[in-house]
């Protein structure tokens, strides 16, 4: 793989000169709190706050059949996708100065939609919600340094989003959910959610260390130069990605990496599986209402429980030193093996990436349980129960060990990432 330069933040999020006219697009759907207007070759969107005054968010533009969403502020372009008739959502949150500079007031969280009606034209859907805090929450005006890469299958480097393909066949999202009570600036996790090679990935930056963002967002980017490079084994992808990371100039920070993707041999398919740290990969079949595989961490409390057979595994969510890996992708290498391998499936089994910000607050049995129940609705009923529910909830809360319910000691928030992938 040839050495990168990276590009500084800024180069490739300015507007550009060869966007498409957005001629023929649906005026947004009204909202009370929402107003559009169009201003040459885009949609401009402004959200009111409880004031009355409108904040500027960005605006949606078009190019070469790609619609994307540029934040003027972050100076971010978020890719909304492609798709046949869902060309995708993200998710978003501003936070509204009050008269005190140290402290924000209210917050909005909104979603865009971009959906192709049956003639063709694209509609844009937007829906706010305020959220008023009772106690004042500071802000931080830290610049997030982090890369640019133009590839529309990654939300990293600080960002939020999700990604939205194939009806939801192919779908993710990450997100800084509760990240604030962990000392959190911004999101550390991201996804590479990719429908047409068929290959999902969630990378999530080590917290404490510099730069988890940074390292996170280019090993979703070595993923996605693997993929171009038609690279087979899930091993194989780990390896390149401390490459990646090494050949980039980062020094300092690492990230924990789980990925799948689809693969065929005569009129079999498989799921090609991996993961490094704590990020967990499920392979789960509905019909069959069996998990045909789950990843095993690599982690202090995992090598605990490999060694005392008399452990109750509930002590994975409660043990002090739950969150210390023993592994992750790095620009020095990793220190074991990554964890991959083959599972044969069916058409409508389900592969299932995510991040510690999940795993830690629901096992494995009881996300089969959602992917079982919510199908191609099971990221979305998961990110609000885990991020509702349990982020930050310390009496407690129940899930499903080994068949049994039971109640697990609450903590602090974490960023989120999930990826999600059905078999045609």
């Amino acid at each position: 793989m040839a050495n990168k330069t990276i590009p500084k933040q800024g180069d490739l999020n300015d507007c550009p000169e060869d966007i498409d006219p957005l001629t023929g697009f649906s005026e947004v759907y009204p909202n009370e709190k929402i107003q559009t207007k169009l201003v040459g070759k885009e949609v401009e969107i402004s959200v009111q706050d409880s004031s009355g005054l409108f904040h500027h968010i960005g605006r949606i533009f078009c190019r070469s059949g790609m619609v994307y969403l540029r934040n003027d502020k972050t100076r971010a372009v978020l890719a909304l996708g492609n798709g046949e008739n869902h060309l995708g959502s993200i998710f978003l949150e501003e936070a509204f100065l009050g008269e005190d500079p140290e402290t924000f007031l209210e917050s909005f969280q909104f979603v865009v939609v971009i959906e192709r009606d049956a003639d063709g034209t694209p509609s844009v859907y937007l829906r706010a919600e305020p959220v008023t805090y009772g106690t004042f929450i500071k802000v931080s005006d830290r610049k997030i340094e982090t890369p640019v890469y133009n590839s529309h299958f990654i939300i990293g480097g600080g960002r939020d989003g999700s990604l939205f393909y194939d009806r939801g066949k192919v779908q993710g999202l990450t997100e800084n959910a509760g990240g604030i009570d962990k000392g959190y600036k911004c999101n550390q996790d991201g996804i590479y959610i990719n429908p047409v090679k068929k290959v999902i990935a969630v990378a999530d930056g080590m917290g404490g260390y510099k730069n988890g963002e940074v390292a996170a967002l280019l090993a979703l980017q070595s993923v996605d130069d693997s993929v171009q490079l038609g690279t087979t084994e899930a091993s194989d992808y780990f390896y390149a990605a401390c490459q990646y990371l090494r050949e980039s100039g980062l020094q300092e920070g690492g990230a924990t990496m789980a990925l799948a993707k689809i693969s065929e041999l005569g009129n079999r398919k498989f799921f090609q599986v991996g993961n490094v740290g704590d990020a967990k990969v499920l392979v789960y079949s509905p019909v069959r209402n069996k998990i045909l595989y789950a990843s095993r961490d690599q982690s202090v409390v995992q090598d605990l429980i490999d060694l005392y057979e008399e452990l109750d595994p509930v002590v994975r969510y409660t043990h002090s030193m739950r969150h210390l890996i023993t592994n992750c992708i790095s620009s020095s290498g990793m220190t074991e093996f990554p964890l991959s391998t083959r599972v044969e499936v069916l058409p409508g089994d389900i592969a299932f990436v995510c991040s510690d910000g999940i795993s830690d607050f629901m096992s494995d049995d009881e996300i089969a349980q959602y992917l079982k129940k919510y199908g191609t609705g099971a990221i979305e009923m998961i990110r609000n129960e885990v991020v509702m529910n349990r982020h930050g909830n310390y009496a407690g809360f129940d899930t499903i060990v080994d068949g049994k319910r039971v109640h697990v000691k609450g903590g602090m928030g974490d960023n989120i990432g999930m990826g999600f992938m059905v078999v045609d």
